[in-house]
C-alpha cells in the first residue's frame, strides 16, 4: 500500500462517500443498495 499520504487520501474518500450514503438515507432519498455499498466500501477498506 502507499505511504500514509494516500492513506489519508483513502480514508477521506471513503469518510465522503459514507457521509454521501449517511446522508441519502437519512433524507429518505437512498436506497438501502446505496448504503449497504458504503458499509461494504468501509468494511473493504478495513480489511484490506
Amino acid at each position: 500500500m502507499g505511504g500514509n499520504v494516500a492513506d489519508e487520501a483513502t480514508r477521506q474518500d471513503l469518510s465522503t462517500r459514507i457521509d454521501a450514503a449517511a446522508k441519502l438515507s437519512s433524507d429518505g432519498n437512498g436506497t438501502l443498495e446505496q448504503v449497504d455499498a458504503a458499509s461494504r466500501t468501509l468494511d473493504d477498506a478495513v480489511n484490506a
